[in-house]
């Protein structure tokens, strides 16, 4: 021992507590190991075999037949190079022990003692009930040690056919994936939903029927697929799908479409035809707005071009839309008014989006949901020189589109993001802890447009940032109020009143969360505080309320039936006004 402590070997201190654990002593009774024991785990320790031999006849001298059955069973399961000490101990040594009362063992203990866990263990008991006992001795034992183990083998025999058996005739997760020409993300998507759920699964490999896989090939037809077969792009397959409500697709987590219903192909190809063909010229379709401009403020080409901040060419589409009048006579002069009032009766999208806080690739394909088309010709995908008329947009479109009013599309667009480990790091807190963070207060937080993303805004750090530096510990509101850890969890945070938050090791709670609790403690009390208040025992409050004189109040998210200070406090003036 003391070589060990000398050394300061963590390895070989552990070998020897076990060690001494394997001659039945426990862990808090080390101290008063006999040194017959303690030798002979020192030696199991530093392979000393020869005294071993001579310490392990006495101690098994020692041992009735149950203690020495579980020493055998021990010793050849942990330590298998000394099973020559057990096979060479004596049969008589076993027989003389018999004549000492034996001493029985729990069948928890036993089921420790085999290493068999609950459901195996539950499982031999059912199919050998002749088994099922309330104690077991020495002899059952050595009995159970081998008829379990033939059990366990027998059953991994049985469950390794069948699963062979599953293997080949079902398909796995890959193979679904290809048959139905979906990626395994998109696959678990469906299992989540429960169009194509798993038979079973096999060391965490899922695994479906056959005719559940073949019956969704013939149901549904990817996306890709269809693209592929109308000759249109993923864009123009969602646009289709924007036009028509009346089709109802499988989406993944970004809410993009993935998969169609086969019985809804006649009503998107009737979608299809009606998207507009992509076109930047407007051909003849153009709508000059010619105006006699004599009293008229005017402008020419490139003066409207620095007014708007845009192109010259996108002037001049703007003009052959009939957005902004120009002269008869010259078809480059344009109206000033026309042209100063531009973006308060029309907004593209790059200002709409700044204006709505998301990603230009995104603002066409929420538009069209809402039925709100562009007004520029042909377009319908966001082109850079499409424009929307401000009249046709709802005036609550910023709170139908980001109701919490989150700046993550911004960010998104703009890549002022980071990941969840950067932000944690940035933070100085732990990876676990961030995840939580954002599980709970950051997305829940955001738009249902971007609850589906992993990463986090430089805003939204920022704000975390400043929700950190303004919390409490808990242990100084435990302190405030008299409570300990298990009372006031048990009270408030078992039940979901309040939500701590923890990191680095220690427990926080938010200001919001504080000062509910201080309000809750204003106007409750428990049944224990009312009857240290009232001098009362709290059988005699029980019969207070039990005969109505004060009444209980239950509160959400707390664990205890309530009784409200006031009327407390108004039994207390009675009760000192009739003394």
């Amino acid at each position: 021992m003391l070589q060990i402590l000398e050394q300061q070997d963590q390895k070989k201190f552990d070998a020897l507590i076990s060690a001494i654990s394997n001659f039945g002593i426990a862990r808090n009774k080390i101290q008063r190991t006999s040194h017959t024991i303690f030798d002979a785990a020192s030696s199991i320790v530093f392979d000393d075999i020869p005294r071993l031999e001579s310490l392990f006849s006495t101690i098994w001298s020692q041992l009735d037949f149950t203690q020495a059955e579980i020493l055998a069973i021990k010793t050849k399961k942990y330590y298998p190079n000394l099973a020559h000490l057990i096979d060479g101990r004596p049969r008589k040594c076993i027989t003389t022990c018999k004549e000492s009362p034996p001493r029985q063992l729990s069948a928890n203990g036993l089921r420790t003692l085999l290493g068999v866990c609950t459901e195996v263990w539950t499982q031999y008991l059912s199919a050998h009930p002749e088994d099922d006992k309330h104690g077991y001795d020495g002899q059952d034992v050595a009995r159970l040690s081998q008829a379990v183990e033939k059990f366990k083998a027998k059953n991994k025999e049985s469950r390794g056919q069948l699963e062979a058996n599953i293997i080949s005739s079902c398909y796995s997760l890959n193979d679904a994936s290809k048959m139905l020409g979906l990626s395994c993300v998109e696959c678990k998507i469906l299992s989540d939903q429960n169009i194509l759920v798993p038979i079973t699964t096999i060391r965490t490999r899922p695994y479906y029927r056959t005719e559940d896989v073949l019956s969704i090939q013939t149901s549904f037809v990817p996306m890709r697929t269809l693209a592929l077969r109308f000759g249109k792009s993923c864009i123009e397959m969602i646009a289709a799908l924007n036009r028509c409500h009346a089709i109802k697709p499988i989406v993944n987590r970004f809410g993009y479409p993935f998969l169609i219903r086969a019985e809804d192909i006649p009503k998107l190809s009737l979608s299809i035809n009606t998207i507009p063909k992509k076109s930047q010229s407007l051909k003849h379709h153009k709508k000059l707005h010619r105006c006699n401009t004599t009293g008229l403020r005017t402008c020419t080409l490139d003066k409207a071009a620095a007014i708007l901040k845009t192109h010259r060419n996108t002037v001049i589409y703007y003009r052959d839309l009939g957005l902004i009048r120009c002269a008869e006579h010259d078809t480059r002069i344009f109206a000033l008014d026309d042209i100063a009032n531009f973006y308060k009766r029309f907004t593209t999208p790059r200002l709409l989006c700044k204006e709505l806080n998301i990603p230009c690739n995104k603002l066409s394909e929420i538009l069209e949901t809402k039925k709100i088309y562009a007004i520029s010709g042909k377009l319908v995908n966001g082109h850079s020189i499409t424009v929307y008329d401000r009249s046709s947009l709802p005036r609550d479109l910023l709170s139908q589109l980001n109701p919490t009013l989150d700046t993550f599309g911004i960010c998104l667009a703009r890549n002022h993001i980071a990941s969840l480990r950067e932000a944690a790091k940035s933070l100085n807190i732990k990876y676990s802890e961030m995840r939580c963070l954002a599980k709970n207060e950051i997305r829940p937080a955001r738009s249902s447009l971007y609850r589906s993303y992993l990463t986090v805004s430089h805003d939204e750090i920022n704000s975390l940032r400043k929700v950190l530096t303004s919390l409490i510990p808990l242990s100084r509101i435990l302190q405030r109020y008299e409570f300990t850890h298990r009372s006031f969890s048990r009270r408030f945070i078992a039940h979901g009143f309040i939500h701590p938050l923890k990191f680095n090791g220690e427990e926080f709670l938010t200001r919001t969360d504080v000062k509910k609790l201080k309000t809750f403690r204003k106007q409750y009390c428990t049944l224990q505080e009312a009857s240290k208040m009232l001098g009362y025992s709290s059988v005699h409050m029980r019969k207070l309320i039990k005969d109505k004189k004060i009444t209980m109040h239950e509160v959400h998210g707390h664990g205890y039936p309530l009784l409200n200070k006031e009327d407390v406090q108004a039994m207390l003036k009675q009760k000192v006004f009739y003394a």
